[in-house]
């Protein structure tokens, strides 16, 4: 917008501006006045390349070169600072047309004479009367790129060209100052050096105190309301403006001149010099004071940041643990972290956010072959429904990572005895009793763990040996943990005991003897199913039985019957087979997966370093997956994952190269999550 403006002012307050011979006598009413600090770059290079310029055209009309010199460069460097203030020839604390003869004599040169004004369609000129007099010329403008574009202008205006044709001048001055992107121009031609005459100097950022009245000025807040998104602070300090600033605005740089009142501290917050910063979404105020100027209230409006991807992260939330540390206890541990906003400001659980966590469960060891783990755990904090704090419901606003040390020896399994007697080939499943040892909660089978039994039948003759493996019910739990002393994923059943015991003919007179690793008769019914994953359509899922085996022998579909568990949404489903005749005391189940409908992108756009895209909602979708590689194998690939939306821009993408995009629904179903298949990739070239 400011680069828009800038243009238009070239064009019509440019051409409009005042050309003058500075007449008068100075009036200052110091007791109504600020120093208003005005930072920028003045560039002493391009003034000298405008004299050049100027020079160039007095020598082909045979006048005077004009000569840069100190006290009038000087004197226009400070003008350009104040008409970043009041774009006017008036000096900015009285009415007086004395802009330039002011900035002189406040370098120490004092000037009297006379004039009287005269117009044309461009602006107003002073012409000196006979007399005593002290001959000044000033030119202004502002959003000249260079120093062709401001001869370019000011030669088209009669005034400002005779300004700078002038026959009896003889000594000049330049002042070129950049704020904030804008370059602001004022030219002096004076009869009188007003210094020693200069040849070159360098660029440099200097900062100007401009002397203004904010009555006369009718100083004011530049802004008549303030939008910011949460979480981001304005780009500059307040913003000023004048009733000569002809649509512009300049920055405080220093609280002299005004005081600035929060009224809204739990929204946003608000430094001395009126930077602002959202803190939560709302609409609240700022009050801002000018001294010896008016009083003005300014609303800002805190708005959820657009285009915000999930999982976008806001760092200046933090979320802390009492500790990181814990034992495993037999019950799933879930600390409450302390969330606190980004002034320090304890959040409140509900209100603000709500918690999920990673691997709380901690259990058992996974891995069978360990009785040790270390389970990492997390807690996520995501913005509440209705929350001001957050991009969005449901954004990631702040993680604590926590270690759950395990151990089977939590618990105490039992069994009523060791040996068990009944008929050949029967199947006996003995009752085990699990508590946990600190607390003697006896824990419900079916609720906490569930039981397999494996080699549990009756043998003929002799001795079997069974085993069971009590699991919890956390089932197909995922966990990153150390494993042997090393730190990997892993996914499973958590364990929490193996039990051995012994079986034998009712019928047989022998003593059996208690040993481990002890197998005897080991057939079991094994089956497997023509699909292990099915896609969810609404209905119960039956996938068919590929084969049965006893043993090593494949069985007819007359000696078992087939029952499906868990078989219609989302999940793990379980196929039971029981034998019947011969085989009636064999059974065992099978597990399939059924998984969420897949989706398919709609449209890829490109843009810069960029790319949108969109995707075909799935209903009953928890959420979807997009990965992006520069390999159509997805090698190295860039994966999203988000909630509840169809549309997603990736960015940090490498410009004029080619990516491949493809996109998967998902759903959580307890602790799991279950994933469709990959949609058909696409490929877009980027910008």
């Amino acid at each position: 917008m400011k680069k828009a403006k800038t243009k238009i002012r070239i064009w019509m307050y440019l051409l409009l501006s005042i050309v003058g011979i500075m007449l008068g006598v100075v009036t200052c009413h110091a007791d109504n006045n600020v120093l208003i600090p005005i930072t920028g770059v003045c560039h002493y290079s391009e003034a000298q390349r405008f004299v050049k310029i100027l020079n160039e055209k007095r020598k082909a009309k045979n006048l005077a070169e004009l000569k840069p010199t100190s006290g009038l460069t000087e004197a226009a460097m400070q003008r350009a600072a104040e008409i970043v203030v009041s774009f006017a020839h008036r000096c900015p604390y009285n009415e007086n047309f004395t802009g330039c003869y002011d900035a002189l004599e406040r370098l120490g040169f004092v000037c009297s004479f006379r004039g009287i004004p005269r117009e044309d369609q461009y602006g107003t000129i002073y012409v000196a009367e006979t007399g005593d007099f002290f001959a000044l010329h000033e030119n202004i403008g502002s959003g000249f790129g260079n120093a062709e574009t401001a001869d370019y202008f000011w030669s088209r205006s009669p005034l400002h060209n005779a300004a700078m044709m002038a026959e009896d001048m003889r000594y000049c001055g330049v002042g070129v100052l950049d704020y904030h992107n804008t370059s602001y121009w004022v030219f002096v031609a004076a009869a009188d050096p007003c210094g020693e005459v200069i040849n070159t100097q360098s660029d440099k950022e200097r900062t100007f105190n401009v002397i203004a009245d904010p009555q006369q000025l009718q100083l004011e807040t530049g802004a008549s309301s303030i939008r910011l998104q949460y979480g981001t602070s304005t780009r500059d300090n307040m913003e000023f403006c004048t009733k000569y600033s002809e649509g512009y605005t300049f920055y405080a740089e220093s609280s002299n001149f005004f005081t600035i009142t929060n009224n809204n501290p739990e929204l946003i917050s608000v430094d001395s010099l009126g930077k602002i910063r959202g803190k939560k979404v709302g609409t609240g105020s700022v009050t801002v004071k000018i001294k010896n100027g008016g009083t003005y209230t300014v609303p800002v409006t805190v708005e959820r940041q657009t285009g915000a991807q999930y999982g976008t992260e806001i760092k200046k939330i933090t979320a802390s643990l009492e500790k990181t540390e814990y034992t495993y206890n037999g019950e799933a541990i879930e600390p409450k972290p302390v969330v606190r906003d980004m002034d320090g400001t304890i959040m409140k659980e509900g209100t603000d956010y709500v918690l999920e966590y990673e691997n709380s469960a901690g259990c058992p060891p996974i891995s069978t072959d360990v009785d040790k783990e270390t389970i990492y755990a997390c807690v996520r904090i995501y913005s509440a429904k209705g929350s001001s704090y957050g991009n969005y419901d449901g954004a990631l606003l702040a993680k604590v990572d926590y270690h759950i040390n395990t151990s089977r020896s939590y618990y105490e399994m039992t069994l009523d005895k060791k040996i068990y007697e009944g008929i050949p080939y029967r199947e006996i499943e003995p009752k085990v009793t699990v508590k946990i040892k600190s607390s003697g909660k006896v824990l419900k089978e079916g609720v906490d763990y569930f039981l397999r039994y494996d080699n549990n039948y009756v043998p003929d003759s002799g001795i079997n040996e069974g085993q069971i493996t009590v699991y919890s019910t956390l089932k197909n739990q995922s966990t990153h943990c150390t494993v042997n002393g090393k730190l990997m994923n892993y996914q499973g059943t958590p364990v929490y005991g193996i039990l051995k015991f012994q079986i034998k003919n009712k019928d047989e007179k022998i003593t059996p003897t208690v040993k481990n690793n002890t197998t005897v008769n080991t057939v079991k019914m094994k089956a497997s199913l023509k699909k292990t994953t099915v896609v969810y359509n609404g209905k119960a899922q039956k996938p068919q039985i590929k084969e049965v085996k006893v043993g090593n022998n494949i069985i007819s579909s007359k000696y078992y019957s087939i029952s499906y568990k868990n078989n219609k949404n989302v999940g793990t489903g379980y196929a039971v087979i029981r034998g019947k005749g011969k085989y009636k005391s064999y059974s065992c189940t099978v597990k399939f997966k059924i998984i969420p409908k897949s989706t398919m992108i709609r449209k890829i756009t490109a843009a810069k370093n960029t790319a949108k895209v969109k995707w075909k909602k799935v209903s009953g979708a928890g959420g979807y997956q997009i990965q992006c590689s520069t390999n159509k194998n997805f090698k190295n690939a860039k994966t999203k994952t988000v909630k509840n939306i169809t549309a997603l821009k990736i960015s940090k993408l490498s410009g004029k190269r080619t990516y491949y995009v493809r996109i998967r629904s998902w759903k959580k179903v307890g602790k799991n999550v279950y994933y469709s298949g990959w949609s058909k990739a696409k490929k877009v070239k980027i910008k």
